[in-house]
């Protein structure tokens, strides 16, 4: 047990924002090591990813009602401020006394002295709720929408560049979203229909979705998920639609040769070799040696053969590759600003434009590598997860203009936007050809 919700979220929260964890990973990791009833398990996700997502709007608050500049406070006082001012603002399954004396009990823990400073403060965002929210700009501006939405500056001024400002409203409100659960069939071992009857009866319900046979939708579920016997069993792999819809591009044959250059997780791995019917072979290459163990023991979870994986710098040359790889999946390093709904920290992990532009320059140089292992008439799979052309078709653009031995498939390019797919991430791919 790791204390209430409240004290596990000021704690990931700090972990997110000072050592810069994935919230991701650091809400599974509490979660699993806690016995909170379900109702608390899910206070504390809402509570995490809520004040994540709304933070610059959080601290604008609290300047608004503290006497003392809010750069001066402990940082762990300053985390509970924020996260007790988003449950004072958005949330009501907790009375707002029993929000202030939890605060003022938890800051005893962090710094006694701070206790007199958060009672008063937070008594009086519960007087000022209805003028903070009113003092919230209703602008078009930059510097509007950065304080409603929560995000850097720079980042709205990009958005509102790349796309007109209905888009960009759309998309900065579909990174609010609360992102749906997906998971991908594993039809090596069962049928969408067995997996659905069989989640079913152990408290999940999930339906197909028009996306992909295999996409099912997850719509209420009273366990885990990897606790179920089909998770363990290797009957479904936990996965977003857009990834699922890469490989689908990619078209992996049975018999084919293929490399995944930064495979880490894995799910599109798996996916892969779950459309050869794990016939042929998929090489998964990554950096990271425990993401790669990851991989592994899902890989064989779900009784995948056909899968190696190797830790390998993607941006290095491989001489045993020369021209002999079918298909090649390229998942580029990108800015991610299209999973910010998933990962809210990813706002304020890219400081500038200028960021992006490395990532675009690290990418296109990977599939330059990329292009080298493809043989004649092979595809290669670009994509990322972001949301800027600079990232996307001006990469492919780039290449195609110093590579006329590749031309884009029928396919072409193709960029999911979340203005226009609110349930979907922000993801882009291109498939490319190799000419004979």
């Amino acid at each position: 047990m790791r204390g209430s919700p409240r004290e596990a979220a000021v704690k990931v929260i700090q972990e997110v924002m000072e050592e810069k964890s994935f919230s991701n990973l650091a809400v599974n990791e509490y979660l699993k090591n806690t016995n909170w009833s379900e109702a608390d398990a899910n206070l504390f996700v809402t509570l995490v990813y809520g004040t994540l997502e709304q933070y610059q709007l959080m601290n604008f608050f609290l300047q608004k009602i503290s006497r003392r500049p809010i750069k001066k406070l402990d940082p762990g006082i300053r985390i509970l401020m924020l996260v007790s001012i988003y449950q004072l603002m958005n949330l009501d399954r907790v009375p707002d006394y029993a929000v202030v004396n939890e605060a003022v009990n938890l800051s005893r823990k962090i710094n006694p002295s701070a206790s007199g400073f958060v009672n008063g403060a937070l008594r009086n965002i519960i007087r000022q709720k209805k003028t903070l929210k009113q003092s919230v700009p209703k602008g078009m501006d930059s510097d509007s929408l950065a304080l409603r939405f929560s995000y850097p500056k720079w980042i709205i001024k990009e958005l509102l560049k790349e796309y007109n400002e209905d888009t960009t409203i759309n998309i900065l409100t579909a990174s609010q979203k609360v992102p749906d659960v997906f998971i991908r069939c594993n039809r090596l071992k069962c049928h969408e229909d067995e997996l659905i009857s069989s989640l079913k009866e152990e408290g999940v319900l999930a339906e197909k979705t028009n996306w992909l046979p295999e996409a099912l939708r997850i719509e209420k579920a009273s366990i885990s998920l990897t606790d179920t016997a089909a998770y363990q069993s290797g009957w479904f792999q936990i996965q977003s639609i857009s990834s699922m819809l890469a490989v689908d591009a990619l078209d992996p044959q049975p018999g084919d040769q293929v490399l995944d250059m930064a495979a880490a997780p894995g799910g599109k791995s798996l996916f892969m070799a779950e459309r050869m019917k794990d016939i042929g072979f998929i090489l998964a290459r990554d950096l990271s040696v425990g993401r790669l163990k990851q991989l592994e023991e899902h890989r064989d979870r779900m009784g995948i053969t056909c899968i190696k994986t190797q830790v390998f710098n993607a941006t290095q040359d491989d001489p045993s590759l020369k021209g002999k790889m079918d298909k090649i999946l390229l998942d580029a390093p990108c800015s991610s600003l299209g999973m910010i709904r998933r990962k809210p920290e990813i706002k304020y992990a890219n400081k500038s434009k200028g960021t992006l532009k490395q990532m675009a320059t690290l990418g296109l140089g990977m599939l330059e590598m990329a292009a080298e292992f493809v043989r004649p008439g092979g595809c290669i799979l670009y994509s990322t997860c972001t949301l800027f052309s600079y990232e996307n078709q001006d990469v492919v653009y780039l290449f195609l203009e110093k590579h006329p031995h590749f031309q884009l498939t029928p396919e072409g390019m193709k960029f999911l936007n979340p203005a226009i797919h609110p349930d979907l991430d922000g993801f882009f791919m291109a498939k490319l050809k190799r000419l004979e």
